[in-house]
């Protein structure tokens, strides 16, 4: 659904918008599904807009997004010395995990809920995995089969990325299968990286990774060894 810019707009996203409106165009497009998406493209800032409950949260979420970009948010590059299957999936779906964790105390500074974070289709969908990911965790924990940290730690990170609505329902789950202080320690991690003012990520990265039995993957804020950040040498 392709709203128009002034439907969008209220006294809480108003100034918002027009910060990242004076630092480069704002492009409204239909995603042409039910998720609200925001990208930096050409100059430009795209936001993907589609049928919401509370449209003008879901804006100014997006619009959280293209502001951290505009300040300085990226997603590392990284070296990969352990051969992790699939790593630039997790990789992107850490940064989104971090993203989101960043963005949510500005999107409650504006006055909104924390049930309007989300749109409307991204609740069920965040219970459907968990549901199917605590349940393979526990088939494999009851079956005393090895369960390896990544597994343990994206839906962890899924379960503890804002809002924390559905934390009660799957909370003991993972932690039942987790080793001990595993999922503290990823909490930890996470809400440090959430009130640190930094917005380099190299070390929450590094250390994610280390948190699971990964050393030597290293992350760079600038893509280069200058100022690689390797995680067997925190």
């Amino acid at each position: 659904m392709l709203y128009d810019l002034q439907s969008l707009l209220d006294e809480r996203n108003r100034t918002l918008y027009e910060g990242v409106a004076s630092q480069l165009p704002v492009v409204l497009l239909d995603s042409g599904n039910d998720l609200w998406t925001a990208h930096l493209k050409n100059g430009t800032a795209e936001i993907h807009t589609a049928d919401a409950s509370w449209p003008g949260a879901c804006f100014a979420h997006e619009l959280l997004h293209i502001s951290l970009r505009l300040r300085g948010l990226t997603c590392p590059g990284y070296v990969d010395n352990e051969n992790i299957a699939d790593i630039k999936e997790i990789v992107g779906w850490l940064f989104n995990i971090l993203d989101h964790f960043k963005v949510y105390p500005e999107f409650l500074a504006l006055g909104y809920t924390g049930d309007q974070f989300l749109a409307d289709s991204d609740p069920s969908e965040v219970c459907e995995r968990l549901d199917h990911n605590a349940s393979e965790l526990e088939r494999r924990f009851i079956a005393d089969l090895p369960i390896d940290p990544l597994a343990l730690a994206m839906p962890i990170g899924m379960l503890l990325s804002p809002p924390p609505s559905q934390r009660w329902r799957y909370e003991s789950r993972l932690k039942r299968v987790s080793p001990p202080g595993f999922f503290e320690d990823l909490e930890a991690l996470l809400l440090e990286w959430q009130r640190s003012p930094t917005l380099n990520s190299s070390h929450t990265f590094a250390m994610f990774f280390k948190l699971c039995g990964y050393q030597r993957i290293g992350f760079s804020a600038t893509n280069t060894q200058a100022d690689i950040v390797v995680a067997g040498n925190l």
